[in-house]
């Protein structure tokens, strides 16, 4: 649901919708053309053909009309030159590769002139409030020709005039308007509000000067007011909640709707929105080179991030780059790796500094931007990472609403499509049914670990032992990493892979057939054929520029099954609507006030009926379960947009309402069902609750982990399962101590040794020579 800001305030002639209000913010309010106009390969943004007007009717619907709708005094000009273009490159464009750094930043100083934004400091200098007042006030007087070159002026009195003009362009400008509207301040209740926090916040600024909630970390730009005009937000919301909660609503539901309302995402990040950011997308099945471009990019810059979608690719993407001489830091929600003197950093999406400004960024299989569970991970990587230049690597599902998403941020974008590099076809027929079939160099995919074991058994009946690898999601990164070693080494014998569709990405792998067991899988809740996009990305792996196999072919066990391959393998790519949003946890600490305030309030109208001799129950603090379970009933967001899935944060939150709250606050509660566990698993949600349990009482958290005794080495299936749970409650606990600290989770370092005994008993079990034995346990889903 589109929810539009209904204040406007004047500019110049015209109005100002709210929406767009930063923007114009950032440009200062000149009449010139903005920072967000540009040309992609001397194309101009207003070439005939090149549908990227503000009034484009698709842009407008999908983000709800946020389109620039200044006042005639902006000029057409400035209209047309605030949307990013997009420049379809050709194949022989691809080959032409990105601009250095240097090549691009002097592009853009000639493309802006007077305009262009001044270089990002990389140094990120610590500044203090007192320290911006201070060059407030400086510019202010230089400006106006007061300057005193004597040096003679109060100190104090530059400071007050600095503060009083600083507080009245935030009291009467858009971040205090979008954020009284967010609070769900009424329109009559804001000029007054904000005259009493700007009497308030004068009376005490000398003691402010030295307040740590004002220090944060940016760089220099053009136009400095903007950034530090954001500053003076977070005490504007401390102070309107803590001295104006009786406005903050004038009913219970328009409280909670505003307190929902996950309105303007792209101004979460007001670190990227000060950098002029290049974004380029490389669009292109598997096996394309598109990743391989935008790696040569990174490791070729001063500093830089790669974003991975599992740790097992952020580990690869690490080796490689500290094989290459550029030193490397490996982050992770369970592990850190540091090098000395790196300034590269290969992580999982979800891990990514959006504080830290860096040269190049690298997102990778940005198609995820729509994925239910995890792409709001992307979509704050997209809008949030302070880098000069992005590169996105994925198929071209994802184009229209990045496009878009650039539109409303101002960055450039270009794009650079690609074409496989090796040839891809349907075998002629599949392995009938008969495992005898089976070659070397095959990869057979299953969807649930009991087919892979079963399916591991059967081929090395016919081809002999310790010939098939085995790589299935719930297997340790190591563990795969050796699997996928053994794979590809043509002198160890494991000539065959047996792989669930975790093959799909993050291994590089010499396949030459790709072999779909079956093209049904279970999608958590029931059994599905498998999405076309899904059985391409895992029918790309076959064939390999620079490996054995070249040429790749894909097939089925089943004849049945070869026409649902082969028309998967030619459907159209489906075009993304919408890309992932998750309240972050400020917002949802915010909530949890109001409701607060609504709790006060009920209890207070209790009392006066219990006085009455009207039976009523004084209501309980609501619980983080409840502050969810409230803010997804009462959730809105802009156009475009779609609410990520957070079923499994709420079934961990009922769960842990068993544990005495003791000292737990709702940041806690977020950490604890935010963990990567197997919600299937009783052992995993046991050990939550024992955490949650001990950081209630204020205990250090003790792992709890039941070891196998010496010597012991798995025999069966089970066995290996056990080793699985238990290597993952590891992880449990480590990526908690990530979050938490050590203080809390003092035992991370015996954590992280006993992960890797867990990994070697699960690798030597699985190259065993003796099979593992099959059980009876109901299949696991891997």
């Amino acid at each position: 649901m589109a929810r539009r800001l209904g204040w406007c305030l004047p500019w110049r002639r015209g109005t100002l919708d709210l929406s767009d209000a930063s923007k114009v913010w950032r440009w200062g309010g000149g009449g010139g053309s903005p920072p967000g106009s540009f040309s992609v390969r001397g194309v101009s943004s207003g070439d005939a053909g090149s549908n990227t007007s503000p009034n484009n009717d698709a842009t407008h619907e999908l983000f709800g009309g946020r389109t620039n709708s200044l006042g005639s005094s902006m000029g057409n000009d400035v209209r047309k030159k605030n949307v990013a273009v997009v420049r379809w490159s050709s194949s022989d464009n691809a080959q032409v590769g990105v601009r250095p750094m240097a090549s691009f930043a002097a592009s853009a100083a000639e493309r802006e002139g007077k305009q262009a934004t001044t270089a990002y400091d990389s140094s990120a200098a610590e500044k203090t409030l007192a320290g911006v007042f201070d060059e407030l006030q400086a510019a202010s007087m230089t400006d106006s020709g007061h300057a005193d070159s004597r040096g003679s002026r109060d100190k104090d009195e530059r400071h007050e005039r600095a503060v009083r003009k600083l507080l009245n362009k935030f009291c009467s400008g858009p971040d205090a308007i979008r954020e009284g509207r967010r609070l769900g301040l009424a329109d009559k209740d804001f000029v007054r509000v904000a005259a009493s926090f700007g009497r308030w916040f004068a009376q005490r600024y000398p003691a402010s000067k030295t307040l740590a909630s004002f220090s944060f970390s940016t760089s220099v730009v053009a136009n400095p007011n903007t950034t530090h005009l954001q500053l003076l937000v977070p005490l504007f919301t401390q102070y309107v909640k803590v001295h104006h909660a009786d406005l903050l609503s004038s009913s219970d539901t328009e409280g909670t709707a505003a307190g929902a309302a996950l309105v303007a995402p792209h101004e979460w990040y007001p670190v990227a929105r000060a950098i002029r950011r290049r974004i380029i997308y490389h669009a292109g099945p598997t096996n394309s080179g598109k990743t391989y471009r935008a790696l040569e990019a990174l490791k070729a810059a001063p500093s830089g991030v790669f974003c991975g979608p599992l740790r097992l690719l952020a580990m690869e993407v690490w080796d490689k780059l500290n094989l290459a001489g550029c030193p490397c830091t490996l982050l992770t929600g369970q592990e850190v790796k540091r090098i000395p003197s790196a300034r590269h950093v290969a992580c999982t999406v979800e891990m990514v500094n959006t504080d830290k400004v860096v040269d190049v960024a690298v997102i990778d299989e940005v198609q995820l931007l729509g994925d239910e569970g995890r792409g709001w991970a992307w979509t704050r990587a997209l809008l949030g990472l302070p880098a000069r230049e992005i590169h996105l690597c994925g198929d071209p599902s994802a184009l229209g609403v990045v496009q878009r998403l650039c539109e409303i941020t101002g960055d450039d974008l270009q794009v650079m499509q690609y074409e496989r590099q090796t040839p891809l076809a349907v075998a002629k027929k599949s392995l009938e049914c008969d495992w005898s079939n089976v070659q070397p160099g095959d990869c057979v995919v299953a969807f649930s670990r009991r087919m892979i074991f079963e399916i591991k058994n059967k081929v090395e009946e016919k081809l002999g032992p310790n010939t098939c690898a085995v790589i299935y999601g719930s297997l340790p990164p190591e563990v795969r990493r050796e699997q996928s070693r053994l794979f590809n080494d043509p002198n160890s014998g494991y000539d065959v892979l047996v792989a669930s569709d975790a093959v799909g990405m993050g291994l590089n792998l010499g396949i030459r057939r790709v072999v779909f067991h079956s093209l049904r899988k279970f999608d958590g809740e029931k059994m599905i054929t498998a999405p076309a996009p899904h059985v391409r990305q895992i029918a790309g792996r076959a064939g390999r520029r620079g490996t054995t196999y070249e040429k790749g072919e894909v097939l089925t066990f089943d004849p049945s099954d070869m026409e649902g391959l082969a028309a998967a393998l030619v459907a159209p790519v489906e075009k993304l609507t919408h890309v992932g949003l998750q309240p972050r946890i400020e917002q949802l600490e915010e909530f949890e006030s109001i409701l607060k305030v609504r709790a006060l309030r009920e209890d207070s109208e209790a009392e006066e009926e219990v006085k009455a001799n009207v039976t009523t129950k004084i209501s309980d603090p609501p619980t983080y379960a409840d502050v969810l379970s409230a803010f997804f009933e009462a959730v809105s967001a802009d156009s475009g947009y779609a609410i990520c899935s957070m079923r499994a944060e709420l079934m961990l939150a009922r769960m842990l309402e068993r544990v005495p709250r003791g000292s737990l606050q709702l940041r806690d509660y977020f950490y604890l069902c935010s963990s990567p566990l197997n919600m299937r698993e009783p052992c995993h949600l046991g050990a939550l609750l024992s955490y949650a349990s001990q950081m209630a009482r204020g205990e250090p958290v003790m792992p709890g982990l039941s070891m196998p005794p010496q010597g012991w080495a798995p025999r069966t299936e089970s066995d290996l399962m056990k080793l699985e749970l238990l290597h993952k409650q590891i992880g449990i606990y480590m990526w908690l101590s990530g979050r938490f600290g050590d203080d809390k989770f003092p035992r991370r370092e015996e954590c992280d040794e006993t992960a890797s005994r867990v990994a070697e008993l699960m690798n030597d079990a699985i190259k065993s020579s003796g099979r593992l034995r099959a059980h009876h346990r109901p299949a696991s889903r891997g």
